[in-house]
């Protein structure tokens, strides 16, 4: 088994061999018997929506099933899926393929984003990532530009903001409704549902310069500046008011943590066709590969994702894969030491700065409570040479009266 994906109310298995395995509501995709034939192996990867399942597999090509209105029904696009296809992105009702031509395909709910025929014109290339809220897509194209299509109160209506969009656009980040788009000169731009993250007038000024990336939590957004502050919009019970803390966030923040556990992938082709393509998976590795290297800055290389299970040697092939693999997990086992690492040397000083108030509290402790030999011994010295003295004193006096007692009888 390498991963389980979920729409609302069933389940889909990938397994290592490239077959899936379904159960749970049958027309919300736990039922796959009409595609069953397609699924039995090559397939790399699935996608859900609410009621459906999207599966991707090793040819491009791209079988569904699930509610029809979930997406489930892709025959109206068929002939555009039967290769080339390089990921998968959905919303909570529909599906949109980004081939390797750097066009894009929709279907499903056309309420969610099943339906770009409005922008397919721009969507018929040039496109190198697709992002989604609950409701609608954005496209990023090579150009910096975006295209959005879908729910208007949930992204996929930017008229308000389509001049800031027209080009300069570095990536893009979702909430539940809403979308961030960064700059390539650091400012960030919203849209979308309003009390979720898509109003940011109120901080505009702070988003207009030095943003070096951006979080979301369902319905808010926080943006983290070069200068190591935070910036926050959306609804205020999302996280999206942080005046409470505002004094700790001026400076010194090195980066935030997302609260979605969930996948989140972005590929991008070139538009030369030379097949560069960048893919990143936040429950993976991140991988950077392709044949233009001088574009993206490294040197072209394929870097393999997934698990050693199932894994040969009796190819070349198979036996390089193996290795590309191994040093993957090494990585990973590395950075995660790494990490442990941190955490034990923090707790290492903190459990040092203790011990060391500890000890100065002993000492403290000691000097009030704790007797001064020496002085006490002085003290009880001089008290016993002083009884002593009295004592002899007294003992001098007691003879005297004794004395003067035997005069006055005697002289009797």
């Amino acid at each position: 088994m390498q991963k389980v994906f979920s729409t609302d109310s069933a389940f889909a298995a990938l397994k290592t061999d490239g077959s899936v395995v379904t159960w749970g509501n049958d027309q919300a995709g736990g039922g796959s018997s009409t595609v069953a034939a397609q699924l039995t192996g090559g397939v790399k990867a699935v996608y859900g929506t609410g009621g459906a399942f999207a599966a991707l597999k090793t040819d491009g090509s791209v079988v569904t099933w699930g509610y029809s209105d979930h997406g489930g029904d892709s025959s109206a696009v068929a002939a555009q899926l039967t290769g080339g296809v390089q990921t998968i992105h959905s919303t909570d009702g529909a599906f949109a393929a980004l081939k390797a031509d750097g066009s894009v395909v929709s279907w499903g709910d056309s309420a969610s984003g099943g339906d770009s025929s409005a922008v397919g014109t721009q969507l018929a290339s040039g496109v190198k990532a697709v992002y989604s809220t609950g409701s609608a897509f954005a496209a990023l194209k090579t150009d910096g530009s975006v295209v959005t299509w879908g729910a208007s109160n949930g992204g996929g209506d930017s008229s308000a903001v389509a001049a800031q969009l027209a080009g300069g656009v570095k990536t893009i980040y979702s909430v539940g409704n809403a979308f961030a788009a960064l700059k390539t000169d650091a400012s960030v731009v919203t849209w979308g549902d309003s009390t979720a993250g898509g109003d940011s007038s109120a901080v505009s000024a702070q988003l207009s310069f030095g943003v070096q990336a951006i979080y979301g939590t369902q319905s808010a957004f926080a943006a983290l500046k070069t200068d190591g502050s935070v910036v926050t919009w959306g609804d205020s019970t999302g996280g999206g008011d942080s005046s409470a803390v505002a004094g700790q966030l001026t400076s010194g923040v090195q980066s935030l943590s997302s609260p979605f556990d969930e996948e989140v992938t972005a590929s991008a082709s070139s538009s030369s066709g030379n097949g560069a393509q960048i893919v990143m998976t936040s429950a993976e590795a991140i991988a950077i590969g392709g044949a233009q290297r001088s574009s993206l800055g490294f040197a072209a290389s394929t870097q393999p994702s997934g698990t050693l299970a199932g894994m040969r040697t009796t190819s070349v092939a198979e036996a390089t894969e193996t290795i590309q693999r191994v040093d993957v997990a090494l990585q990973s086992i590395a950075m995660r030491r790494a990490r442990v690492g941190a955490t034990h040397n923090r707790f290492h000083a903190l459990i040092d700065a203790v011990n060391t108030a500890s000890s100065n509290l002993a000492a403290a402790r000691s000097r009030i409570t704790d007797a001064d030999v020496a002085a006490e011994t002085a003290a009880l010295t001089r008290a016993q040479i002083l009884q002593q003295a009295g004592q002899a004193m007294l003992a001098q006096a007691n003879t005297n009266q004794r004395q003067t007692l035997a005069l006055l009888l005697g002289e009797r």
